[in-house]
């Protein structure tokens, strides 16, 4: 059964008498594997919309939490194996010194505790993402030449493009005067 055991050693040569005195140890006998990590992209590294998990930056730093000295594992995309402790705060992260691959990165999270018991694995696809969007379409459909009648009612302003899901499309306006205003 798991908590304390006390272990002790005595030496004697035979007949009963004890020729040394006791040593005792108490050991904690642990075989309860920690909770579970958290893992997710590091806001830091998140150059799209946070908690998607998709990233432009191909050593991203990831991060989570776990209980204080735990040991983190994380397991990338071909073997290679991140670690280091939680904090006293019950936070961690790691970054990969190499660059992961274009694309879904499957990762897989797990916590190890002093006992050795090692926790069931978190996971986390990370997506990297280094492509730009295709440039955009814009028509105006008043023309290249506004007048002021047009120009009083807003100019209507048509942005086509192969877009995803997430990707932000900003309109910039720039007046005569210089001076500019950007839409999104």
């Amino acid at each position: 059964p798991e908590g304390a055991a006390t272990l002790s050693v005595i030496a004697n040569r035979g007949g009963g008498a004890a020729d040394s005195v006791a040593t005792t140890i108490v050991v904690t006998i642990d075989a309860t594997a920690p909770a579970a990590p958290t893992a997710q992209l590091a806001a830091g590294s998140d150059s799209g919309t946070v908690g998607d998990n998709r990233t432009n930056d191909t050593t991203p730093t990831i991060t989570g939490t776990g209980t204080a000295g735990d040991t983190i594992r994380a397991t990338l995309p071909g073997g290679a194996v991140l670690s280091t402790t939680v904090a006293a705060n019950g936070t961690w992260s790691v970054t990969p010194a190499t660059a992961l691959a274009s694309g879904a990165n499957a990762l897989s999270v797990t916590a190890t505790d002093a006992a050795g018991n090692v926790s069931a694995a978190t996971a986390l696809t990370v997506t990297i993402d280094t492509t730009a969007p295709a440039a955009p379409s814009l028509t105006v459909p008043e023309g290249p030449t506004i007048s002021q009648a047009e120009n009083a009612d807003g100019i209507q302003v048509s942005v086509t493009g192969p877009y995803a899901a997430n990707d932000i499309l900003t309109v910039l306006v720039t007046r005569p005067d210089a001076s500019t205003t950007s839409v999104s």
